[in-house]
């Protein structure tokens, strides 16, 4: 069944390797949620508890995940055969989550977003690493010129110094750690399993972490907290997908195309506007990661 979701690939598409290409259509709808999970938690979190916001999104996803785990899979999304390595991907999930939803409390979306997109470059090592994944050239640029936007967009933002920033570096240092354990788990792993076992470590770990007290949240906020849960969930979902057919460090320059949903959501949702800086800055994510595309058609060809 969850296969069915993703649509047939015809090999001659562009030249392109049909899974490379599944893989980048996974990541980019994968691309169109995290932003809207993402400016759900900010609204949500002007009033209540960061701590308190994550655990929502982990519980929406536990429940969001539950049925369909249970049915294919029975106990194993409880127990899964590789236990340790599952509860340190969502202890280093939760731990991503909880910093950039800290970040964007105060900084805008786009901002924080670019600062996370520092990940690529230590994805790209930790990979050439661990995974001895081909370090190349061409991958090694690619990164780098999306970087170069991403310091342009995000460069007004330094003007003064801001401790979320940090966060936000923060959560991208988890984030690298995380996709080199999903990466190595999406080979051998249910998809199923290793999201609805993530789930419920957030959902049962974050409570023991709340310190601030709960916060009872008014009727209106109720679509947020829906929200928070569906996207993320829906987002993690493709994400996982996308990695069973791309390298880890291929999909590093990739995801710079989510910077686009960041900025409208927080164009229209909270009056961030983009300033001429973010518009060069586009300009070579997107170059960017075009250029990562072109190589991978040559590579087949």
């Amino acid at each position: 069944m969850i296969k069915n979701l993703i649509p047939a690939v015809k090999p001659s598409f562009a030249g392109i390797d049909p899974g490379t290409l599944k893989g980048v259509l996974c990541l980019l709808t994968a691309c169109l949620f995290f932003p809207l999970g993402d400016g759900c938690a900010k609204y949500l979190s002007q009033t209540l508890p960061v701590t308190e916001v994550t655990w929502v999104r982990y519980l929406g996803n536990l429940l969001l995940l539950a049925p369909f785990t249970l049915y294919h899979h029975g106990s194993k999304g409880f127990l899964p055969q590789r236990f340790l390595a599952q509860l340190f991907r969502g202890l280093v999930l939760v731990l991503t989550t909880f910093l950039f939803f800290s970040a964007i409390q105060t900084v805008p979306i786009t901002d924080a977003q670019i600062v996370f997109f520092i990940n690529p470059l230590l994805v790209v090592l930790i990979a050439a690493i661990i995974l001895r994944e081909k370090l190349t050239l061409s991958r090694v640029l690619a990164v780098l010129v999306g970087f170069a936007g991403v310091f342009l967009v995000v460069r007004p933002g330094f003007k003064e110094f801001q401790i979320e920033t940090v966060y936000a570096f923060g959560a991208a240092a988890c984030f690298s750690v995380f996709l080199i354990s999903t990466r190595i788990l999406s080979q051998t792993e249910s998809s199923l399993v290793t999201m609805f076992f993530s789930a419920l470590v957030g959902t049962l770990v974050l409570p023991l972490t709340l310190d601030a007290g709960w916060v009872l949240p008014h009727w209106s906020e109720f679509p947020f907290l829906i929200g928070v849960g569906f996207f993320m969930t829906i987002g993690h979902f493709f994400f996982f997908l996308a990695l069973r057919h791309l390298d880890a460090s291929l999909i590093s320059p990739l995801t710079y195309f989510s910077i686009f949903g960041s900025t409208t959501v927080g164009y229209f949702w909270f009056g961030d506007v983009p300033t001429l800086n973010s518009l060069m800055g586009f300009i070579l994510v997107f170059g960017a990661g075009i250029y990562v595309l072109v190589q991978e058609r040559r590579k087949v060809s």
